[in-house]
């Protein structure tokens, strides 16, 4: 993973991520209120589920998410994908989470499908995304605002930026 573009080199306009996804991974379902993504598959093919439908995008193709549609993208093949991931507008919360989910993943602190180990560090990089995951929102929901909170209270939120993004 790397960025191609933050948001500050393009006057807040997107943010553009070069990513790769191995055999069996991908994002759970989830949403954001706040921007939209657009997913280009560059080399193999990327699987994404937005609503309702599954579809599977070949190079060159792209999937629109607009704000507020449920999504996930996976890879179900036996290779490595790569795909190019496009935030509109840019979101430095966003940001920030792909960064610091990238230094946790690298750390060996997130498990077997790149989910953090540490719970307050999941919440942070939730609030922080603007994650939204539909299947815990009615019950994980507040409590990890709550969660959130709580890791920007402690330090926990620094001390992740600190080793992760600065």
């Amino acid at each position: 993973m790397f960025f191609e573009k933050y948001g500050a080199e393009t006057g807040g306009e997107y943010s553009l991520i070069r990513c790769t996804t191995a055999p069996g991974g991908g994002t759970p379902l989830h949403y954001h209120n706040s921007y939209r993504e657009e997913l280009t598959a560059l080399d193999g093919t990327l699987g994404v589920a937005i609503g309702e439908e599954t579809k599977s995008f070949q190079p060159g193709e792209t999937a629109v998410i607009p704000i507020g549609t449920k999504h996930r993208f996976f890879n179900n093949t036996d290779q490595v994908i790569e795909f190019r991931a496009k935030v509109v507008p840019a979101h430095a919360g966003f940001e920030q989470c792909i960064c610091i989910a990238h230094g946790l993943e690298e750390d060996g602190e997130c498990d077997e499908k790149d989910v953090p180990k540490n719970f307050v560090h999941l919440c942070l990089m939730a609030d922080l995304g603007d994650m939204k995951f539909p299947r815990m929102m009615a019950l994980l929901g507040p409590l990890a605002k709550t969660v959130a909170a709580y890791g920007r209270w402690t330090g926990e939120e620094e001390r992740l930026l600190k080793k992760y993004w600065y």
